[in-house]
């Protein structure tokens, strides 16, 4: 469909990077989080998209820098036509979903956003069979995924952002307590495919894609049982199918503080006092593509790090996608209470 009046979504080529991510977060124009950038004079220069913000993000963490740095040399877009197939056929072939309408001075007149919805059958692996025992007591009669997180059970709410996005087969590891998500589920109504498998042995991290079954050639996304996360898992996919990665590692910041003086070499001076340290570490969400999934030994005990560090070995290609959305790793009691009490303000 056409849209004419444009409130937001449109931005300067002299915004910051992190202006930008405010931007992108606001922008209605796609489910994918698109924002159409101009220059001083009103000429559209770049269309950026979610997946071109994370690229971003991996090269730098100065979020004061201007996004008119990182701008692409070619995007797409069209000239003023009459019918709107035309668009829709442009849409289609270049994969996108937003086409800005462009005058002869490359200024914008409208916007055509694709109306297809896509169905997306691309395998969800929760893995959720694990105790919780930094949890107890509240784990003792309840598996964690099945703790409420705002009104929902933590793993339903997991299941619905991806319904959000248009996936629709999920799989579910399980192992303790499982009868209580098998219930659970088989008393819900709903428009998914869920399957379970189960865990005869602990497997660890990994361990539990060994036994999957699955006919399904396309990527498949992991994500652990404990996340709480509002990620654009459409863009996630995007990106890895875009980058050419065997998998993709999704990643956010973790912030610490040095509590002490540290020696430095800066030359304006030599103790740096109690520094803030700021490091990418994983956020318990992956991509695999399926040749991947070979490499595991069926029913053999394996934690994540050590798959993926054996499939850099074999020169596999490994690619990263930051996070800079919403996401809690419900890994402890303090953990839970922050995120019910976040929802709780919302």
């Amino acid at each position: 469909m056409l849209v004419k009046k444009i409130n937001n979504g449109i931005i300067s080529q002299e915004f910051t990077i992190k202006k930008t991510l405010e931007a992108l977060q606001k922008s209605t124009l796609s489910k994918n989080k698109i924002c159409i950038i101009k220059d001083i004079t009103g000429k559209v220069v770049d269309v950026l998209t979610d997946g071109d913000i994370r690229r971003i993000l991996l090269k730098t963490n100065d979020l004061n820098q201007k996004i008119l740095l990182f701008l692409k040399k070619k995007f797409y877009y069209s000239y003023k036509r009459n019918s709107e197939k035309y668009y829709e056929k442009i849409t289609s072939k270049k994969q996108i979903d937003v086409l800005p309408i462009l005058n002869k001075k490359k200024k914008l007149i409208e916007i055509y956003c694709s109306s297809e919805e896509k169905k997306l059958d691309n395998e969800i692996f929760i893995f959720a069979g694990g105790r919780g025992k930094r949890m107890f007591p509240l784990t003792e009669s309840i598996p964690k995924p099945m703790m409420n997180i705002g009104k929902l059970p933590l793993i339903e709410s997991t299941i619905n952002f991806f319904k959000n996005y248009g996936f629709y087969n999920f799989t579910i590891s399980v192992n303790y307590l499982s009868k209580k998500i098998e219930n659970y589920f088989s008393e819900k109504k709903s428009n998914i495919k869920i399957k379970f498998l189960h865990e005869k042995k602990k497997l660890g991290t990994a361990g539990p894609l060994s036994i999957f079954k699955n006919n399904n050639k396309k990527p498949i996304i992991c994500i652990n049982g404990d996340i709480y996360t509002n990620l654009n898992f459409r863009s996630l996919l995007d990106f890895h199918e875009k980058s050419g990665n065997d998998c993709t590692i999704c990643t956010r910041n973790y912030n610490f503080q040095i509590p002490y003086g540290v020696i430095t070499k800066l030359k304006n001076k030599v103790i740096d006092e109690k520094p803030q340290i700021t490091k990418k570490v994983t956020a318990g969400i992956y991509v695999f593509n399926q040749k991947s999934l070979n490499y595991l030994e069926r029913n053999k005990t394996i934690d994540m790090n050590d798959f993926i560090n054996f499939l850099y070995k074999k020169k596999k290609k490994i690619g990263y996608f930051h996070i800079y959305e919403l996401l809690f790793d419900i890994g402890d009691l303090s953990t839970y209470e922050k995120v019910n009490s976040y929802l709780s303000n919302q």
